[in-house]
């Protein structure tokens, strides 16, 4: 009887414990202090003048469990997670998704954008990126479901409560305050999963803002019409979109004569496989994509407006049925030689129609800067709006605009303080670092003029009371 009840025990234990989301393994890849930053901006090639460097930081790799792209089994997903070196602030999160790349190159591995993420925490975001299933330690035998948007939206959720279970173990707290954002494929990847929050956001985030970069949202327009119209683009991304496409729907090709020309049939199938030691890095791919592609295919993917390619890209549209209800910011580069600047400008003025209150669309129109040389000035804009819409406090501060006796407001571009407590008392603003920019005393009602100040998060001291000033 005893050894029955500890099985049954046992089982009870692994479905409860083996669900998506659950955390699987933590590794600290490295970790800088406060005075080391100035090295790591460097190694980055960052201007430290550009960074506020406020913390250290440390950077983890996390394993967790997420859901297979077809079927009910739990597979294994990494991520990669930079977290500000202190356990006495609440920080936001900060949810970034990458774009497009091979599959030796993981963030996890701290590859491409990973360390970019390093100066988000060091300025007090907790910030964190998946691998995207099918890369980093995910099974061999699963390929990456490129531009599918339920898969990316899923994991991406169960990176969040992975990382919530992270954080606890380690003491960093957040204000579950949190931000997306994402490039490219993962502007993409973005926009699924704040879709994905709106409709089931059992964890309750509060998502303060999205900010997304050149985003292929509308893939059945602008995006397939681009690419069979002859445009060049990597290479390798329009054979990806349809190898995906074949494994998660299966009726994309009944062969792979049908599908590509020669010698194209036989080497795409093994640049995509992950067992095979032939990478996309080793082929040669014309300057158009649909060149790999047979003429009858291609000729049918092309007049036919119901094609069944065009089908699943409309399956995995972000541009229609939908449209954010928080801030969201839409950012793109005119001359964007690989996704058309249409597919934002379409997905802006969906959202509208639809009845999108805090969007915005945002076109870089510098000329020169194609796709890649794009990703640079939407970094810097996205820092600046983590800044301007997100920040920390110490832990425990309270957001009240009344506590025993003093009450506080904004009037215009001032902060009102009163006191019912019959007796003067000091007032001062700190900066989150402590530094004392305000100080004055309060026996009634005092006006604080705070029109000047920058953008962040403050702390006013009322006699022994504390709170946090958001401006």
């Amino acid at each position: 009887m005893k050894n029955t009840f500890l099985i049954i025990i046992s089982f009870i234990s692994q479905i409860t414990f083996c669900q998506p989301g659950t955390l699987v393994s933590d590794q600290l890849l490295d970790e800088y202090e406060l005075a080391d930053v100035p090295v790591l901006l460097s190694q980055l090639g960052i201007p430290s003048f550009l960074v506020n460097q406020n913390f250290g930081v440390e950077l983890y790799k996390l394993t967790y469990l997420t859901k297979a792209p077809l079927g009910d089994s739990l597979i294994l997903a990494s991520a990669f997670v930079t977290v500000p070196k202190s356990t006495t602030y609440e920080f936001p999160l900060f949810h970034y998704n990458a774009g497009t790349r091979p599959y030796e190159e993981n963030l996890s591995n701290l590859e491409n954008e990973a360390l970019a993420l390093a100066m988000l925490a060091i300025e007090g975001n907790i910030s964190m990126a998946p691998d995207y299933i099918g890369y980093g330690d995910s099974p061999l035998n699963i390929p990456h479901p490129y531009l599918h948007a339920e898969t990316e939206a899923n994991a991406g959720i169960d990176l969040l409560k992975a990382a919530h279970t992270f954080l606890d173990s380690i003491g960093v707290h957040t204000n579950n305050k949190l931000v997306l954002g994402g490039y490219s494929q993962g502007a993409h990847a973005a926009l699924a999963l704040q879709r994905s929050l709106q409709e089931n956001n059992p964890e309750n985030y509060e998502i303060v803002g999205t900010y997304v970069g050149a985003g292929p949202y509308d893939l059945s327009g602008p995006v397939i019409d681009s690419v069979l119209t002859g445009s060049p683009i990597e290479g390798y991304f329009f054979p990806f979109l349809l190898e995906s496409y074949q494994y998660m729907y299966g009726d994309v090709y009944s062969s792979l004569e049908e599908i590509y020309a020669s010698p194209w049939d036989s080497l795409i199938p093994r640049a995509f496989s992950k067992t095979d030691p032939l990478t996309v890095a080793d082929l040669t791919f014309p300057p158009s994509p649909i060149y790999i592609l047979t003429p009858d295919y291609l000729l049918d993917l092309q007049t036919d407006t119901n094609h069944i390619v065009r089908q699943h890209l409309k399956t995995n549209d972000l541009h229609k049925d939908w449209f954010p209800t928080t801030s969201t910011s839409l950012y793109h580069c005119t001359e964007d030689n690989f996704v058309p600047i249409e597919s934002t400008e379409n997905t802006y003025n969906a959202f509208l129609d639809a009845g999108a209150q805090e969007i915005e669309f945002i076109e870089n129109s510098t000329p020169g800067i194609l796709h890649s040389e794009c990703f640079s000035p939407y970094l810097l804009n996205l820092k600046l709006y983590l800044v301007s819409i997100s920040s920390y406090a110490p832990v425990g501060l309270s957001e009240a605009n009344q506590m025993n006796g003093i009450n506080w407001y904004s009037e215009g571009q001032n902060l009102i303080i009163t006191s019912e407590l019959f007796q003067q008392q000091m007032v001062s603003i700190s900066t989150i670092q402590g530094r004392i920019i305000f100080q004055d005393n309060v026996s009634n009602e005092l006006e604080i003029p705070m029109g000047k100040l920058p953008k962040g998060c403050y702390i006013i001291n009322v006699g022994d009371f504390s709170f946090k000033y958001l401006k």
